[in-house]
């Protein structure tokens, strides 16, 4: 019974977002102009070659092969490491909070930098705009905790949790 209820549960998830998605790809595709970069990197994958040349094109790309390269060597010193701990692993953050450690700045929290390509990756799909956003959203949400912290309240303001429930909150209001 529990299958079968979650399976129901999802084909209507699916159903639902696939009405959403006809609801508004007319507007993404003609009046925003979306360019939906993994559709067109799958589309790159599955041109159709003659049968003289062996590879699609986007395997013949020198950068394709970098990219990749990168990724088995980051993911493969990962794995290694979680299998034995004295191995060096690639995939690092750092803690940059230790830097800020007197008042107002000790309120900007915990604030790493995680050196992963795959975040450059998924970056790199993600339009501008949106990135733009998430970027200068962070930083604009850790420097409002440091002015906060500059005039005496406590840390952490303005309640991060309650500050993204408003943005989803705005964003359903703008896209309805």
């Amino acid at each position: 019974p529990y299958l079968a209820l979650w399976s129901g549960f999802f084909l209507l998830l699916f159903f639902t977002m696939m009405c959403l998605v006809r609801v508004f790809y007319d507007y993404w595709v003609r009046q925003e102009r979306l360019t939906f970069p993994i559709v067109q990197m799958a589309t790159a994958l599955g041109y159709a070659t003659s049968s003289h040349e062996g590879q699609p094109p986007f395997f013949r790309n020198p950068l394709v092969w970098c990219g990749l390269a990168v990724a088995v060597l980051f993911n493969g010193t990962n794995m290694i490491k979680a299998f034995n701990s004295d191995f060096p692993a690639l995939g690092k953050w750092y803690d940059l909070s230790g830097i800020f450690r007197e008042r107002p700045w000790s309120a900007v929290g915990y604030l790493y930098f995680r050196w992963d390509p795959s975040l450059a990756g998924m970056g790199y799909l993600m339009s501008t705009e949106v990135l733009f956003s998430v970027i200068v959203g962070h930083l604009f949400m850790k420097a409002q905790s440091v002015a906060a912290a500059a005039f005496g309240y406590e840390a952490p303001f303005p309640w991060r949790e309650a500050s993204g429930s408003g943005a989803y909150l705005v964003l359903a209001f703008f896209l309805v």
